[in-house]
């Protein structure tokens, strides 16, 4: 069971066509709530990451499985299995490109670089994009919102997102020592543009 303060690492495999893709989300636990199970919060993380995404997926893309990490407290890593599928059914096919969301960390001191990550979501229908660009960037306004500041699964866990990071080096050389942290996640941001899918794997969700 994981506690209060603890960092956890949630890896979303989605499916497209049969071939796997997968993205991470980091967390920091706030609050457990009046259950603490893993598979209670995972299970809430997952509702609200396809809550927002489902009506831009279309149907050949699905959640798979969700992997649960706790970066802090040693634990015995869990995985869920899903069967969730997108709700577009527009005739178009999906893109076989990905629709790229930024991440912006906090700065904690003057002299930090900022932490930058990103989400990379497959399985967007081709009505959402104008020759490889976002044309309706307001349907993607949730998928932003899942991906910064605080979430309340009442009754149950509350947590913030995390980026993690290089985020300054040392004052003093010889050599330069590259510091990284945890920070919250400030700023998420869609990309106007669609990225070209690099690459994807058939057994992600193999325990």
């Amino acid at each position: 069971m994981p506690n209060v303060g603890d960092n956890i690492r949630i890896d979303i495999v989605t499916e497209l066509s049969g071939v796997q893709m997968q993205n991470t989300v980091l967390y920091k636990i706030t609050n457990l709530g009046v259950d603490p199970a893993i598979s209670v919060g995972l299970q809430d993380i997952v509702d609200e990451y396809y809550a927002a995404v489902n009506a831009v997926c279309a149907t050949e893309w699905k959640i798979a499985c969700a992997k649960y990490t706790n970066l802090t407290t040693p634990e015995v890593k869990q995985i869920g299995f899903f069967n969730l599928p997108g709700l577009n059914a527009d005739d178009s096919h999906p893109q076989n490109q990905v629709l790229r969301v930024n991440m912006w960390g906090s700065v904690e001191d003057p002299g930090d670089q900022i932490v930058r990550s990103r989400f990379n979501q497959s399985g967007v229908c081709e009505e959402f994009s104008t020759r490889g660009r976002v044309n309706t960037a307001i349907a993607f306004i949730p998928l932003a919102a899942f991906l910064q500041g605080t979430h309340v699964f009442t009754p149950n866990w509350t947590v913030r997102n995390l980026v993690y990071g290089t985020t300054t080096r040392a004052a003093i050389p010889p050599p330069p020592a590259a510091i990284k942290k945890f920070q919250f996640v400030d700023w998420a941001q869609i990309s106007p543009t669609f990225w070209k899918l690099a690459s994807r794997r058939a057994v992600l969700c193999a325990p």
